[in-house]
């Protein structure tokens, strides 16, 4: 497990890294495209900057935080919180940091502060990722729905449920 998992607003100068970081969680995908580098490459920030304008006018009051490890930058989770509840928008860890218990701290924290205010905590994941599914059922994510390919999973705040997902989940392994 991570030492120091932290979480710190997106500033300007987290542009190059957001890309980065977004190319590196897109390789798979973008790959089998087989294209060019500088193809890739102004395909890449393109959908990058489609995906930013998208969160911002869809979530205008929603928060992109930089994952640090610590200290050191290594992912980004870009969160919408309302009375409605938390929707984690995009969740993303390099490659090279993953498997260590790095986003599932910064989801544990998220459901912990949804399950304070009696909310529920809901996220899209792709029908075809398999690795990301897997730890939202692990982190005890259900099933609510599908739109578009993405199944949209829900960790639900039970009304006066003040338990964190840590508590949750240990429950479950008991």
């Amino acid at each position: 497990m991570p030492d120091t998992v932290g979480l710190r607003h997106v500033r300007d100068s987290d542009l190059e890294f957001l890309q980065a970081l977004y190319a590196d969680s897109r390789s798979v995908e973008f790959a089998a495209l087989q294209l060019e580098e500088a193809a890739l490459q102004a395909l890449l920030s393109m959908q990058f900057q489609a995906q930013r304008a998208q969160y911002r006018q869809r979530h205008p009051d929603s928060v992109d935080y930089i994952v640090t490890l610590d200290a050191a930058d290594v992912g980004r989770c870009w969160v919408n919180s309302s009375d409605a509840g938390i929707r984690i928008l995009d969740i993303a860890v390099l490659t090279r940091f993953r498997r260590q218990g790095v986003a599932s701290r910064v989801i544990r924290e998220f459901g912990a502060k949804a399950a304070s205010g009696g909310r529920p905590m809901r996220l899209s994941v792709w029908h075809d990722n398999a690795a990301a599914i897997a730890l939202y059922r692990t982190l005890g994510f259900q099933f609510h729905g599908e739109h578009n390919g993405y199944h949209e999973l829900e960790w639900p705040a039970v009304a006066g449920d003040r338990r964190s997902l840590v508590s949750q989940e240990a429950a479950t392994h008991e």
